[in-house]
Formats: structure tokens, sequence, C-alpha cells
């Protein structure tokens, strides 16, 4: 205890402890800091390696003159490491107590943590120091300058290889910037701290290897005796051997190990490579044939050649990588998100999932293309207002409405607010996604059909619109808002805008990262009819947060098990906003028709229908109100909306319900669905059925749809058109015309195009 008193009457430690108590109080602030969890570890990980370092570097110049045994060395390094893991307990102390403000949903998971990330991080950059410290007289800046290094790898990692996240002896993990708000498994983060550990300890060794020949013969002849061997010291070399082969076993597997993944790497898992004029795409052949990928390449050169077009390149580019990904969890695996699609303009990659790629390829291809006029090294703007802003409007895609008819409503509804925080380097990213891309595409998209693409590439990375415009962003913002007072939205109302744009921002969410884990973890649950884990993690996650993936997924579980009516109460007991959300209302309208209540189910299917948010909402919505329509007995209701059997399973059973219900249209729409990837031929006729026969012009314009798609992947094309111009008949939204006619134009190009 005398030893300890000793070391805290040191300043140099009553600085540290400053330290960690100003940077602890001032993260209580933030969201997302506020609370022990990956976040705030990483924070004070970081402020750990430097302070730790330089404190033990501090203590090392006091004891390197005494003459100390290497066995009083031993407790010597032990009271370091001691006294610095004594200050790692005042941000944790501080972060604890502000629990009692700031709520905190997973307490054990945040130890975790902070045991992964700076108390780890502790120990190694403590052996870090005493090494640098026995080797050189100037330890402490070359230690700063070794501890950046060792950082700066978090950049050469996510920079050079295709990979968002990246793993580190000092950060410990690194998540990579995306819109997911799960984090990777926690135990390949321990696997990796263990190597770090491994590290740690080699260091610690060759500390000890050298002290004695430190103090004999000091600093000066220290490297040259570094390598002479004595067999006294065989322990502490078999013991460095092994370490730095487990280094060497890191670096060497790091793939295996999920550490780190190359191209090469992601090329050889997706299996097959195939070419075009301006693309090479990495996919899976269980996911793409041949005859496939021709379309997909021909449609790849088609909005290429738009793209090009729009932005009025004057280059010709280099040949751009597309990595298709069979599913989101493979995504996750290699590059680090599994919502989210990316652009790296550098490197020209694109990153998408199959079932993305039509919704989402354009987007990313125009970040990539933006790299004529992107800024050096990053080939892209430092805005993301103007990355993300260019890439909607050069995109612009029409579905149910139009970008400018949901930020006009927005107007309308005096929920746009002021746009210009938009334009700062952090502002984006802290708004609601759903706001920042609408309004940022809305806004760039006047700015280029009014004033041309050339002026906005001037602004693209400088933001001087003073210099480009002769006027400044205020004026610019206020032509832009009376534009969008002549724009059209008397179809989308108010109730529909709260729920599209009724989002918060990662910052803003209860413990946003516990909470999307459980309902993620709650969803595996379902899949495998686990439905007591899954109501426990449903239930914890809605007590903590109200979120609606949380009431949603209980609500689900409890249909899942046939228990329509506690399903009613529980929608019935929702207090907050989310009770309006579709998916919810929907439910709520499957409960009552399984007890026989039609009217009150009608009340949710046909409200849902009204909104008009999504093509998929409307969809859903009306095959609800067709089971009523076709007066469908109503335990059906779980056997056609709620079966998670295998698909072979549920495709048997649906042909055994066509046979009860021959002439049922949603049953032949439904059988058209599942047999879509097995059974063109067989989907076709299904969705032929149900588009002649429907008594609903939704169900006639998504049969229609599907047939289309269905003909076109078999290259019959004007039967695909036919289709097409028969879809036209019944659109659920005027604006969705225009969606037809790029098809068209799109199938077009493809025909002519194709092999």
């Amino acid at each position: 205890m005398n030893i300890f008193s000793a070391y805290f009457r040191i300043p140099a430690v009553h600085i540290a402890a400053l330290l960690y108590f100003i940077v602890s109080l001032a993260l209580t602030q933030i969201p997302l800091l506020n609370y022990l969890g990956y976040e705030f570890s990483a924070i004070i990980a970081l402020v750990t390696s430097f302070a730790s370092g330089i404190l033990t570097i501090y203590f090392f110049s006091d004891h390197k003159t005494k003459p100390l045994t290497r066995r009083t060395w031993l407790y010597v390094v032990r009271d370091y490491l001691s006294v610095n893991a004594i200050l790692l307990l005042i941000p944790l102390v501080i972060i604890s107590l502000n629990a009692f403000v700031v709520k905190n949903c997973s307490f054990v998971r945040g130890l975790e943590y902070y045991f992964l990330l700076p108390f780890v991080t502790m120990i190694f950059s403590v052996s870090l120091a005493l090494l640098i410290a026995i080797f050189f007289r100037k330890a402490k800046i070359i230690f700063i300058f070794a501890v950046i290094l060792i950082l700066s790898d978090i950049l050469r990692i996510t920079y050079t290889q295709p990979q968002l996240f990246a793993y580190n002896p000092i950060l410990g993990f690194f998540p990579g910037i995306t819109y997911d708000e799960t984090l990777s498994d926690i135990s390949r983060l321990l696997l990796y701290r263990e190597f770090t550990a491994a590290e740690a300890l080699l260091f610690f060794i060759l500390f000890f290897l050298r002290i004695r020949s430190y103090q004999k013969k000091g600093s000066a002849l220290i490297i040259r005796e570094f390598f002479r061997f004595q067999k006294k010291e065989r322990i502490l070399w078999s013991g460095a051997l092994l370490c730095a082969l487990l280094f060497a076993a890191e670096l060497m597997f790091s793939s295996a190990l999920g550490f780190e993944h190359s191209e090469k790497d992601i090329q050889t898992a997706l299996g097959r490579q195939s070419y075009s004029e301006h693309f090479i795409f990495y996919y899976s052949p269980e996911e793409f044939s041949i005859e496939q990928m021709k379309l997909l390449k021909q449609e790849a050169e088609y909005h290429f050649h738009n793209v090009t077009e729009q932005l009025q390149l004057k280059k010709e580019p280099k040949r751009i990588s597309v990595f298709i990904y069979p599913s989101d969890s493979e995504k996750l695996r290699f590059i680090g998100t599994s919502t989210t699609n990316i652009a790296k303009p550098w490197k020209h990659q694109l990153h998408l999932t199959s079932d993305s790629f039509e919704s989402t390829f354009r987007h990313e291809l125009v970040h990539i293309l933006a790299v004529e006029f992107g800024m050096p090294v990053l080939k892209a703007s430092p805005y993301m207002v103007f990355n993300e802003g260019l890439a909607v409007a050069i995109d612009w895609h029409e579905d149910l409405y139009s970008v400018h008819q949901y930020v006009a409503a927005l107007q309308r509804d005096t929920l746009l607010g002021d746009a210009s925080r938009l334009f700062t380097l952090t502002g984006f990213a802290q708004l609601p996604s759903s706001y920042a891309y609408l309004a940022a595409g809305s806004f760039s998209k006047y700015i280029i059909d009014y004033y041309g693409i050339e002026r906005y590439k001037k602004i693209f990375c400088a933001e001087n619109f003073y210099l480009a415009y002769g006027k400044p962003l205020s004026v610019l913002l206020e032509e832009w808002k009376i534009y969008l007072n002549s724009v059209d939205v008397s179809t989308l109302s108010p109730k529909a805008i709260q729920l599209i744009f009724n989002q918060q921002t990662i910052f803003k969410k209860i413990c946003a990262r516990e909470i999307a884990e459980r309902n993620e973890k709650g969803m595996d649950a379902l899949q495998t009819a686990d439905y007591r884990s899954a109501d426990s993690l449903f239930a914890l996650s809605y007590k903590e947060a109200e979120s609606a993936a949380g009431i949603r997924g209980i609500m689900l579980s409890s249909m899942l098990q046939k228990k329509p009516s506690e399903t009613v109460k529980i929608y019935q007991a929702i207090r907050s906003k989310s009770k309006t959300y579709p998916s919810l209302r929907l439910i709520a309208g499957d409960a009552y028709t399984a007890l026989g209540s039609r009217n009150n189910a009608m009340k949710f299917y046909n409200g849902v229908n009204e909104l008009r948010i999504s093509e998929s909402s409307i969809e859903s919505a009306a095959l609800r109100i067709l089971f009523m329509k076709e007066n469908l007995p109503d335990s059906l209701v779980f056997a056609l909306f709620y079966n998670i059997s295998p698909d072979s399973i549920r495709r048997n059973e649906m042909e055994n319900l066509l046979q009860s219900f021959p002439n049922s249209v949603l049953i032949h729409f439904l059988l058209g669905r599942m047999y879509k990837k097995y059974a063109a031929e067989k989907a076709i006729a299904m969705f032929e059925f149900s588009a002649t026969h429907s008594p609903l012009s939704e169900l006639k314009y998504f049969s229609s749809m599907n047939i289309a798609n269905l003909y076109y992947q078999r290259y019959e094309f004007e039967k695909a058109k036919y289709a097409l111009w028969n879809a036209r008949n019944y659109l659920p939204a005027k604006n969705l015309d225009k969606k037809i006619n790029e098809l068209f134009e799109v199938w077009d190009y493809v025909e002519s195009n194709i092999e």
C-alpha cells in the first residue's frame, strides 16, 4: 500500500487521472457515447493507449538507474500495470454512475467491451512503452509515433482492402462507417484480443531479456547484446518464440480468422467472375446462371451509359469491380455491413447483394463515376451531402412518389426544417437517413436541372456556392423551397409522411446497438420456432426502448404460435406512435381475421392500403383484402401468411390448398411467388390466373409485373414488354408509369445488345 501511495502522489499520475475524468465526463454528454458500450470503451481505449504508455515511460525513467534485480523488475512492472488499471476505474465509475441518468440496457456487455478494449489496450501499451524505453532515449516521442503508426493501420486496411472494418492492437475493433446498428460477434473480438495479449507478452519478455544488460552497459550496447543467447534465459527465449509464432499465425491466417479479407479472398469465396465492357462481376453461380448474368451485365452497361451521360464525363473510367454477395450475412462477413451497400470510389469497387442489385446499383455507380471530379486520394467529396445528394439526383428512382414529392410534403407539413444543417462535414450523418438522403437528393436534383451539372461539379469538393452559382447557399435553398411549393403532393397524406420520416438516428436511439442485437436474435429464434427465446428477447427489447421492431417481434411470435387473442391484446396495449406502423396494423388485422372479426380486420387492411407508403405494403394489404373477398376460412390466415416451414414443405402445403380452393386468386398468387426461383413456367401460369381473375386492380398490377420479369429472365422480351403494358392499366400510383417507362428503355437496350 505504501508503494501505491507513492505512485499516486506523483504529479504525472494526477494528470492522467484528471485526463480520464475530463474525457469521461465529456462523453456522458454525448448521445451513443454516454453509456457503457462499444463506443464509450473505444474512446477510452484511445485515451488509454497514450496515457498508460507515457505514464509507464515516466515511471521507467525513474527506475532505470536503480540497481534492481530481474525479479524486482517483475514486481515493478506489476505495479505499472496495477496503477494504470486503477486509473481505468475512473471512467468506469463515472459511466456506471451515469446509468442513473441514461439508460444502459446491457451493463454486462458493456463490461465485456470495457475489458476487451481499454483494459487490454492498457496492457499492450505498457508493454510497448517498456520495450521502446529500453531501446531508445527519446522514448516518449517514439512511443507516440508508434501508437499513431499502429492506429494508422486501420486506414491502411479500410483503404486498401474491400472491408470497412478493422481489428487493431490499440483500438481493438473499428466497425467502419455503416448504417448497421448491430456489431460483429464479440467472440471474434475476444479471439483477436488473445492475440493482442500474446503480442504484449512478447514485448514484456523482450524487455526482461535485456533489462540486466541495459543496467550494466547502458543503452548504447543494448542492441549488440540483444541477440547474445544465454542458457539461463532459454525459458524466456522459448516464450518469446512461442509468442512470435502466434503473432505470425495471426498475420498468416487473418482471413480464415475473419480479421482481414483481401479482394482475392472474396473472389475465391464467391466462386465465379464475368466481364463486360466496363465491369468485372464477381458472383456466386448458385445465385446467377450464365443466362441471368448476361442480362445483368447489359443492365449494368445501360446504367453506365445513362450515368456517364448525365454526369457529362470527359474521361473513360477504369473497369469497375462489382462484388455481388448471395446474402446479407455473407456481405457482413467479408466487408462488415449487412444493411449497407457500398461503393469504394478509390478502388473502383461496388459491393452489393443479389437481392438489392436492382434497387441500389445505379446509386452506387454514381459514387464510382464521380471520381473524375472528386478530391484526390478519397476520390469523392468530403461532404456526405454532395456524395449522396448527387447519387440520389442522378439515380432518381420514380416509385410511388418522386423524391421532390416526399420533400415537398415535408415542407407542407412544416417538417422540412433548416436544410442548411446538411451542408456541414457531420450534419448529414447526424440527421435521420430518410430525411438526409431525400432532402439532399431533391436539392441536388433541383440545382442540377436548373443550373447544369458543371456548376455542381465545382461545389462537389469545395462547397463554394457563391463562386459556382454567384449566389450563397441560403439563396439557393430559398429558390428550391419555392420550387417545392409548386410540386403536387395532394395524394401524399400527412400520416404517411410521419410514418416514412419517423426515424431516429443511432445517436438518439435508446441503447441502439443492444436493442438491435436483441431484435436480430429474436428474429433468428422465430425462424427456428424457438418462441420462448424470441418472446424473451423481444419483450426485453420493447421494455427498454419501446421500439417498433420489438413490438412487431412480440406480435409476430404470438401469431406464429396461433394465439390471435393474445396478439390483439398486445396491439391494444401499445402506447407508442409505432402503433400506426403498417406492419403492426397488418398483424393486428390478421389476428382479428383469425378470430372471425372481419369488420375490424378490414379497417386495418383498408387503412394500410390507403396510406400508400410503399409497393410492398400495398401488396401485403391487397392480399389480405383479397382473402376477405374470397371468403376463405378464417383459420387459413396462419397457413397463408404465417408458415415458416422450409420452402419445399410450404409449396406442397400450398399446392394441396389449391386443390381445395381451385378458384382462389390469392393462393394462385402466393404459389406464383414460391415458384419464381424454381419453376418459371408454373410461376407464370399462377400469375396469369391472378392477373386475369383478380377483383383488385393492385393484384392485377403486381401479377403483371411478376409475369413481365419472369418473361424477361427467359429472354422472351416481347412477352415481357406486353406484360408491362398490361401492368400500366392497373397502376397503384400514377407515378409508377415513369418506372415502367424506364423498364422499357432498359429492356430495349438489353434486347439490342444481348449476345
